[in-house]
């Protein structure tokens, strides 16, 4: 995966926690994984491995949050909310990459929230669509300012979906959300 693609990614997972987390909620969300390809071109077995089939979301006091996924790519990434910077740490890259979420360039579209049918975890969801100018969409199942129970990136060529499995709210150590 391309510097670029790795960094859409990953941005696009920072997007979806700015938007959704909330300082109410501390603790870990465990979600899995589904990737599809939307074009014959796109081995499964790659997005598989790009993307993995599960992920923790640790949340933290303050709007912090640490993302752990199961890929050949990611260790982690750290959102610090009160230096608004975004820390990656991917596997073949042996730096900590450093990103200023102030520094965003996409210009929104539009914005849409709706009443939805889908539950998760035996929550109701609302439908929350985020769509850009350049035409990436962002689907989100939840209430806004709340971690999203399920999370749908959709891309010109894959599809990739997070849902909640386990959701426990305890008291997470700031320890956790510092970039080593």
């Amino acid at each position: 995966m391309s510097k670029a693609a790795t960094i859409l990614a990953m941005l696009m997972v920072y997007l979806s926690a700015d938007v959704c987390a909330n300082d109410s909620f501390e603790g870990v969300i465990e979600y899995k994984i589904q990737s599809k390809a939307l074009i014959p071109e796109i081995p499964q077995e790659l997005l598989d491995s790009t993307y993995g089939n599960s992920q923790t979301i640790y949340y933290g006091k303050g709007g912090h949050f640490r993302i752990e996924t199961n890929s050949t790519v990611g260790n982690w990434e750290i959102y610090r909310a009160d230096e608004n910077k975004q820390y990656i740490k991917t596997k073949p890259n042996a730096e900590i990459e450093v990103f200023d979420a102030s520094e965003e360039k996409r210009v929104l579209k539009h914005l849409t929230v709706k009443d939805a049918e889908l539950k998760v975890l035996g929550r109701n969801t609302k439908l929350i669509e985020i769509a850009y100018e350049d035409g990436s969409i962002s689907r989100y199942w939840e209430i806004a300012k709340s971690p999203y129970l399920q999370h749908e990136r959709i891309h010109d060529t894959w599809k990739v979906t997070y849902t909640s499995v386990n959701i426990v709210e305890k008291e997470i150590s700031d320890e956790l959300f510092q970039p080593q």
